[in-house]
């Protein structure tokens, strides 16, 4: 009874210190970087879309003509970073030929996919008229948007980082759990959570989870083999589910880690509940299809955030580097301004991270928002 009474102390003491330091405004929401948007497309006409210059409706890939595809890209890449660009980039990807997919169908409504092969295929009898088709849907459908905060707790020797976690209003699905990439070595963590939601630190001995929010162009093995894996502490709902266009927290984390930049995966609850049961009995070439859409980067939605992630052994190298890849994300998605003369200082500064106080070389003051808030918790992290 002792022992309840003291956390449940420790989780209000907690909680006051959180309204206490606030959070972000909303103008600090971090969104997904991954999730249903960039998951592969499904198959279409467009593969043969009519080239621009061409007469024929016919793609000449070897004739120096240019797709809308090709063309979509490339405008893409002149644009400088901002929701401009996004909307090219997501032109591009719709245009592009499917090169990973062709029994799996992406449904452009947003709710799922639709897993639709020949029956026979794979076999001397596969037919051309008739064909199996099965509902299926993947965990990110969401469309979280995470504000995060980090206050020093030096009394203790640890941080605190808060969170709260919003649900887009297009959203088609609910948001019923989240959780963050952390060190498995950290033993120091733990969750703080309210009754409507469950925290859980894994214990798990072998790392899993990969930096997917932090690597937007890599996948698979390559992705896996940058940066190192980690496990995943995290909340899920006990009743209370974060539907579209609803707000959820204060969640928080305590840790002797120092702050740095870490994916949080979220999951979206979905109608249509994981694989087909008869999994086995699908056509290997459906199999692999499926087995590429589980990937952690395609079956769940990836925001960047602020968490746990350096030991106080850590090198400087280590966490500069990480720095480096959190703020060039947020650049790319908007959420930080390239010509900002403070980001482009601060950018300077994580480049020679041997200096003592990171924060001493930047001289601009940072705008108010993000910049501000980064600009505090940066000078925790070194």
């Amino acid at each position: 009874m002792w022992l309840r009474v003291m956390a449940r102390s420790r989780s209000i003491t907690l909680l006051a210190l959180v309204i206490v330091i606030g959070l972000p405004t909303r103008a600090q929401r971090v969104g997904a970087v991954r999730g249903w948007f960039s998951t592969p497309g499904c198959a279409s006409d467009i593969a043969t879309e009519p080239t621009i210059g061409s007469n024929d409706g016919a793609t000449d890939r070897g004739s120096g003509s240019e797709s809308l595809a090709e063309r979509a890209s490339a405008i893409a890449e002149s644009l400088p970073p901002g929701q401009a660009r996004e909307l090219a980039q997501e032109l591009a990807r719709l245009l592009a030929p499917r090169s990973s997919l062709k029994y799996v169908c992406k449904d452009q409504s947003e709710t799922g996919y639709m897993i639709r092969y020949p029956e026979g295929l794979g076999t001397e009898s596969a037919s051309e008229i008739q064909f199996v088709e099965i509902p299926y849907e993947l965990s990110n459908l969401g469309r979280p948007e995470i504000e995060f905060n980090v206050e020093a707790l030096p009394r203790e020797g640890s941080f605190i980082y808060s969170y709260q976690v919003s649900n887009g209003i297009g959203a088609t699905r609910p948001i019923w759990h989240w959780a963050f990439v952390a060190d498995v070595a950290d033993r120091s963590l733990r969750l703080e959570h309210t009754p409507d939601w469950h925290g859980s630190t894994q214990t798990d001995p072998m790392p899993v989870a990969p930096q997917a929010a932090l690597y937007e162009d890599l996948g698979g093995p390559e992705l896996a083999r940058r940066g190192s894996l980690g496990h995943l502490p995290g909340w899920s709902e006990r009743g209370d589910v974060i539907d579209p266009g609803e707000t959820a927290g204060t969640y928080m984390a305590v840790s002797r880690y120092r702050p740095g930049w870490t994916t949080a995966f979220v999951h979206s609850k979905q109608e249509i509940v994981g694989l087909p049961v008869y999994l086995g009995e699908l056509p290997e070439e459906v199999r692999d299809e499926i087995l590429f859409l589980h990937r952690w980067e395609n079956r769940l939605s990836s925001v960047p955030i602020i968490g746990p992630r350096f030991s106080a052994d850590a090198g400087r190298e280590a966490i500069a580097e990480n720095w480096r890849a959190g703020v060039r994300t947020l650049i790319a998605h908007g959420w930080l301004l390239e010509n900002s003369p403070y980001v482009a200082e601060l950018l300077q500064a994580l480049n020679d991270p041997s200096q003592v106080d990171v924060g001493a070389s930047i001289r601009s003051e940072p705008m108010e928002g993000m910049e501000s808030l980064l600009d505090k918790i940066v000078r925790m992290a070194f």
